[in-house]
């Protein structure tokens, strides 16, 4: 562990502004705000005494209760090299590679999308970054104290604790899918091994797994014969969500089958179950000493066995009991609209209804699209991440993306990973390639008053 603290004085002048006339404003600091931050060596005997002076700066900026730093002073304390080109900065080290564009709170790294919750801004050719959010972005922890003594920050290490979890969308193992994969297994995640090199990875399974029962009567009846198992343990999926308009698409024979062939392969599942007591259970995982709930809803009328349906009053009642025995809540809703590019009204209240009464995370399904995602309070909402493995339908490509957690030191760093499948093959898509999967999501998100992604205009 190195350990680096930043000095800084009691003069300091904080003013509330808007970071679209940032340049301007960063003018006034520069001329009337001095903290002095200083990279020096650790004495407290609490640390490391690896720490080491790094380097000295009186440019930095407190503003809106957030130190902002001069990103090459960033660069010097982790080892990376820095380089402008217009309102672009990219960083880099054999480890990194960070993207980031003046005024804006997203940032590229590593072909994944992070938000820094309060946007970059550049003076004079020098950008200038929140300290705590990019310091976390790199794993590395930030310690307050009061004006006058060392601000912390701790980098981390090689073998920290972070946890990584995989969220994805509607995923259908059966119809013209079968054509294709036959009784090769490992073939729809070939071509993406996160969800085996991550700690914990989910999708919303929209079919039963069965060789029985009857159809019930509508439209589309999907299911998923039962050896097909063996694709979600090759993929590396721990988890399912079975709360959506298909898990009962064979009667009571085939949610049957299903909940006894995933207990069976070790694979969890949330939603439903053979009664409505069954279907709301939650599943708590543990991994790394932090415990992670879940719960899905879906909203069936017609309830014998089968998914949990919305009711407000449950909802509440389920987060706030998870919350007691979880560290954090995540809550799946299988809701709107099919082909809808935006949620309805009542799924922005249900969705701040779970965030206000306990929930961290709102993964949500069924529009067959990508939708916004907000940040409301201390919680994240993915409205709809699309379609993954779809093979409902004739359709063979299709661009989305990954929900991503990373958990550290109590911290969640949500990120987007830009994903497109092709003949029921997901891959990973690098900055150049996924940028117009991020664009797409970011246009989706501006009816919310706090998205998670939000760029300038280019």
């Amino acid at each position: 562990m190195t350990i680096f603290h930043l000095l800084y004085n009691t003069k300091l002048y904080t003013q509330d502004y808007d970071m679209r006339k940032a340049e301007n404003i960063l003018l006034i600091f520069l001329l009337t705000a001095w903290p002095v931050i200083c990279f020096t060596e650790s004495t407290d005997p609490t640390f490391e005494k690896s720490a080491k002076e790094i380097c000295v700066s009186e440019r930095a900026i407190l503003s809106d209760g957030s130190y902002f730093v001069p990103l090459e002073e960033i660069c010097r304390m982790f080892g990376l090299k820095e380089e402008i080109n217009g309102n672009e900065a990219s960083v880099k080290n054999d480890k990194y590679n960070i993207t980031l564009t003046n005024l804006s709170k997203t940032v590229w790294l590593n072909d994944k999308v992070f938000s820094l919750g309060k946007p970059v801004t550049m003076y004079e050719n020098e950008f200038y970054v929140p300290l705590r959010s990019f310091s976390e972005l790199l794993g590395a922890k930030i310690k307050y104290q009061e004006p006058g003594k060392p601000v912390w920050v701790i980098l981390p290490d090689e073998n920290n604790n972070k946890v990584v979890i995989n969220f994805a969308g509607d995923t259908v193992l059966a119809c013209s899918l079968e054509n294709v994969v036959k009784e090769n297994y490992g073939y729809p995640f070939a071509n993406l091994t996160c969800f085996k090199d991550s700690d914990l990875s989910m999708l919303n399974l929209e079919n039963p797994i069965t060789a029985r029962g009857t159809k019930v009567p509508k439209k589309f009846n999907f299911r998923m014969r039962p050896d097909y198992i063996k694709i979600l343990q090759d993929g590396g999926v721990d988890i399912v969500n079975l709360a959506n308009n298909h898990t009962g698409d064979y009667g009571t024979q085939g949610i049957e089958d299903t909940l006894r062939y995933l207990d069976n392969a070790g694979i969890k599942h949330v939603g439903a179950g053979l009664d409505r007591e069954d279907a709301r259970k939650p599943v708590v995982i543990e991994i790394k000493g932090i415990k992670i709930g879940f719960l899905g809803y879906y909203n069936n009328p017609d309830f014998t066995a089968g998914t949990n349906p919305f009711n407000e009053r449950i909802l509440k009642e389920d987060i706030r009991n998870l919350k007691k025995i979880a560290n954090y809540v995540i809550v799946n809703f299988h809701w709107g609209e099919e082909n809808a590019g935006h949620p309805k009204p009542y799924q922005i209240t249900l969705a701040h209804l779970a965030v206000d009464s306990g929930a961290d995370l709102i993964v949500g399904h069924h529009p067959h699209l990508l939708q916004g995602i907000e940040e409301y309070k201390n919680g994240l909402i993915a409205y709809s991440l699309g379609n993954f493995i779809f093979g409902g339908n004739n359709r063979t490509k299709y661009d989305t993306v990954l929900l991503q957690l990373n958990i550290q030191d109590g911290k969640i760093l949500p990120c987007l990973v830009p994903v497109c499948v092709k003949n029921w093959q997901p891959a990973l898509l690098n900055h150049q390639e996924g940028e117009q999967i991020i664009d797409t999501v970011e246009d989706r998100s501006k009816v919310f008053s706090h998205p998670f992604i939000q760029q300038p205009a280019r």
